[in-house]
């Protein structure tokens, strides 16, 4: 919303403004005034995602059942409510396009439904742990219940390279080490991670924790 810086003396005539009493008068007009504008924007502004206030969030993380993480920063509460209101029926592609695309941007996702395994693979440029948990879980709200849900994240993060050596890397295209399978972290290796034993992680590899390998992969057979 516009913002006004008020001028109460403007108003007032030449001989009648230029008076000590009136000065203060009009001084504490424009403080009163810029106070009530303020407050009329925030009303204003939280009727959009882009501009919604902590408190305005809050109020709708309520009515969505949300839980905070901490460390989410305002723009990823907006986000995640932006969701969270387009996730609503009819539970069809186009739908969760559209929920996608108000939490990720445009071309922020991509979408790869695979009917004849029953699977959906979603990519999601975004580097918030808590954002693609909670696309996640509207899309396992939205998908139907026999089709497999895998959503991984598109753009690898710069950290994960630096347990690799430069022989490694050398492995890789340029390309391949900002969008390769081989460095995606996938939610469900996250979740066995999450739930595995120090006694199990102490026996791995810290590269094949962090990339995912085949020793991730065989936790879910010890759960």
């Amino acid at each position: 919303m516009k913002t006004l810086t008020p001028d109460t003396g403007h108003y007032f005539p030449t001989h009648i403004k230029k008076i000590d009493e009136f000065k203060e008068i009009a001084g504490a007009y424009d403080k009163t005034i810029a106070v009530a504008w303020k407050n009329l924007g925030a009303i204003y502004d939280n009727n959009y995602f882009d501009g919604m206030d902590e408190t305005e969030c809050e109020y709708w993380e309520k009515r969505f059942g949300i839980t905070v993480n901490p460390l989410d920063t305002l723009e990823d509460r907006r986000n995640r409510l932006r969701g969270y209101s387009v996730s609503n029926l009819p539970y069809t592609e186009k739908k969760m396009r559209e929920m996608l695309t108000a939490m990720c941007g445009t071309d922020g996702f991509t979408f790869v439904p695979d009917p004849s395994v029953k699977k959906l693979t979603v990519g999601v440029k975004l580097t918030g742990k808590q954002l693609i948990a909670n696309i996640t879980e509207i899309l396992r709200k939205m998908i139907p219940a026999d089709m497999e849900l895998e959503v991984v994240l598109l753009y690898n993060q710069h950290k994960r390279f630096r347990i690799l050596t430069h022989t490694q890397l050398l492995k890789y295209t340029h390309e391949e080490l900002r969008t390769s399978m081989d460095f995606q972290w996938h939610e469900d290796i996250n979740a066995k991670v999450a739930r595995s034993r120090h006694s199990d992680l102490a026996a791995m590899k810290h590269v094949n924790i962090m990339l995912g390998g085949k020793e991730i992969e065989d936790l879910g057979l010890r759960e």
